[in-house]
């Protein structure tokens, strides 16, 4: 996806998390079918833990203060990672994945109704530095993935990774939605 398509999802996305859950209760946003599932506000919390890991960085690329260590600079595999975990991320796919780093994991205590201003703000934030980045060469920039140093891909696929998971897992929250109504 380019740019354009990329900051157009992200605006989506934003668009349903206002329409789904501004509304809903605490109890409704911290509601969970079990133990094991995500409630609403996990969702959310969980896209704010993992934007807010990639700010620094981008921060810096906008700056034109950023510099890569060797291996970002130099791994074979960055393409081949990025395509990897542009495929996971994947919202159209619902199969549950492992969250790989712990500093992703969203909090298991009830959340407050401000998880939802929260994730708004964090998304803007993402689009506006999107928005900033947008003359870079996104290509030609690889970073090292918050979570695993070894892990390396283009500013490109970080972008695309990080809005395709966000949608991924608003998908996820409507589903847990639909399934509160639904009892």
């Amino acid at each position: 996806m380019n740019l354009s398509e990329l900051m157009l999802l992200g605006t989506q996305t934003l668009k349903e998390v206002e329409e789904n859950f501004a509304n809903l209760s605490e109890a409704q946003l911290n509601w969970k079918e079990n133990a094991e599932k995500w409630s609403i506000a996990q969702c959310l919390s969980h896209l704010i833990e993992t934007n807010s890991t990639y700010f620094d960085t981008f921060e810096q690329i906008i700056a034109d203060k950023y510099t890569p260590s060797f291996w970002t600079k130099f791994s074979p595999f960055s393409g081949f990672f990025g395509k990897f975990l542009i495929d996971s991320v994947n919202p159209i796919k619902v199969k549950p994945i492992k969250v790989p780093a712990q500093i992703w994991q969203p909090s298991q205590s009830n959340l407050s109704r401000e998880i939802v201003t929260q994730f708004i703000q964090n998304q803007k934030r993402v689009l506006d530095k999107m928005h900033l980045m947008a003359n870079l060469p996104l290509n030609k920039i690889t970073l090292a993935s918050p979570a695993n140093a070894f892990l390396t891909y283009s500013l490109s696929d970080a972008l695309e990774i990080i809005i395709l998971h966000g949608q991924r897992h608003v998908n996820q929250a409507k589903r847990v939605k639909e399934k509160m109504q639904n009892t």
